[in-house]
């Protein structure tokens, strides 16, 4: 950790109830982590290029299970769970570094963002879905921003003729904050300086582009649907940038060493005269992520747990679930309780699919039973902050408990969420389904507010 990194980290915890305490980086090795803490610990998250499969080793006689949150897929570890954000990142890139009992939790679904990003997601969406025009643009190259990048965009903005508005985002620890503020004194745009702000998730939603480097924080710029121009600041940075880029959802400067502000106003230019680009790379970052990954994370490593000793968990649906929907849905048994009580086509059935896959209003959700699948969970968002949540057991999983634990999931993966469901006047399993879930609510509308949180440890049903 950088130095002005560690010291935003070091603000932030006297107000924390947890004990910490700063290690010398390398020079501090697994015996005197243990010195620390004898008493061991439930969980040892290692985030750390220098650390793999040896210190993780050393850790194992204190540290009943271990994470270790890569991005690189370049050594081996040893370690219970392993997170890597990269997008499109798959199983086979670790499989000569971890063992089988490893759960890899890979991709952007598991991108670790503050819960103010889900919160802003639906409001940030639908205010791209009516942006005509650029009217804002955020500028932010991480606190530090270490190229110096700020005052080369700005006068790419000036040159591109753009009267936005234009909000600037630097932490306290840039030395350059005189000459962006000279800079910004001569621009003919109106422009606001945010210095150390902690509520990066409102400057994004009110954003209509975004420019900025290619860092973890482009996952949160995909949660809000916020389109970017984005110019590598990093040489880990190329690969993120370069995967954002083929899937539509931002533009790809180049490096910082090549950028000049004629790319940047002849870049600005371009998309300020596309609307239907702008609105295409809004629709493709939304569907990249959607905000919930660290709540997938806790829930990965603290599931519900069935009677019969498995794992209970929620995943993300994809085309290869149709089938075993579609069987599902023509079921009898399910087929009576729905509000169509005709069965789909198959070719209908797809279409159903593939609207709700590319809809990121919609969390379509496996409920999966050891691993297999065993039903669906939706959540359609209604509004900033609601879900309409549907249900749906196999009906080789009735009586096991996993209408309940599926629901405590929903509850745990939009936590900031009111929750509320539709339940006919006769579907009497239903209706004691949801009481169960402590939801509450008359005639067949039952409701969950997000103030009455379910507990996060291990659940057993």
């Amino acid at each position: 950790m950088n130095r002005n990194a560690a010291a935003t980290v070091e603000s932030l915890l006297p107000d924390s109830p947890h004990d910490f305490a700063w290690l010398n980086d390398e020079q501090e090795d697994a015996c005197r982590t243990q010195a620390i803490w004898p008493q061991g610990c439930e969980l040892l998250v290692v985030d750390h290029y220098g650390r793999g499969a040896e210190f993780e080793r050393s850790c194992r006689p204190w540290a009943k299970r271990i994470l270790a949150i890569d991005d690189l897929a370049d050594r081996p570890h040893d370690c219970d769970f392993l997170l890597d954000q990269t997008l499109g990142r798959r199983a086979t890139d670790y499989a000569d570094f971890v063992s089988e009992r490893c759960r890899l939790l890979l991709g952007t679904e598991f991108a670790l963002l503050q819960w103010q990003y889900p919160a802003n997601r639906y409001r940030a969406i639908l205010r791209r879905q009516a942006s005509a025009k650029i009217d804002r643009i955020l500028v932010s190259f991480g606190g530090n921003d270490g190229h110096n990048l700020t005052p080369i965009t700005l006068q790419g903005i000036r040159d591109s003729g753009s009267r936005a508005r234009i909000d600037i985002v630097i932490g306290e620890g840039n030395d350059n904050q005189d000459e962006i503020a000279a800079l910004s004194q001569s621009m003919p745009n109106a422009i606001s300086i945010g210095v150390g702000v902690t509520d990066m998730a409102s400057w994004m939603a009110k954003a209509d582009i975004a420019i900025g480097g290619g860092g973890v924080t482009a996952w949160e710029r995909c949660c809000l649907g916020l389109p970017c121009v984005i110019i590598a600041t990093a040489d880990n940075q190329r690969s993120i940038a370069t995967a954002l880029e083929a899937a539509g959802a931002a533009e790809l400067l180049g490096d910082w060493r090549q950028v000049t502000p004629v790319q940047i106003a002849e870049t600005l230019r371009a998309l300020d005269g596309d609307e239907e680009r702008r609105q295409c790379m809004a629709g493709a970052a939304a569907m990249i992520c959607d905000g919930s990954g660290a709540n997938r994370v806790a829930m990965a490593i603290d599931p519900p747990i069935a009677g019969d000793g498995a794992a209970i968990a929620l995943r993300p649906a994809t085309r290869d679930d149709a089938d075993v929907m579609l069987a599902w849905q023509q079921d009898p048994r399910t087929r009576q309780h729905f509000r169509n009580p005709k069965a789909p086509l198959p070719c209908e059935h797809l279409a159903w699919l593939d609207a709700q896959l590319s809809d990121p209003a919609c969390m379509l959700n496996i409920i999966t039973h050891g691993g297999a699948a065993a039903g669906v969970l939706r959540l359609d968002a209604t509004g900033p902050a609601t879900y309409e949540v549907s249900i749906l057991v196999a009906p080789a999983y009735y009586r096991r408990g996993l209408g309940k634990a599926a629901l405590h999931l929903a509850r745990r993966l939009v936590p900031h969420a009111e929750l509320h469901a539709d339940v006919r006047v006769q579907n009497d399993a239903s209706h004691a389904l949801f009481k169960s879930a402590g939801y509450v609510g008359t005639d067949g509308r039952y409701r969950l507010s997000p103030k009455k949180l379910l507990g996060t440890s291990a659940t057993h049903v």
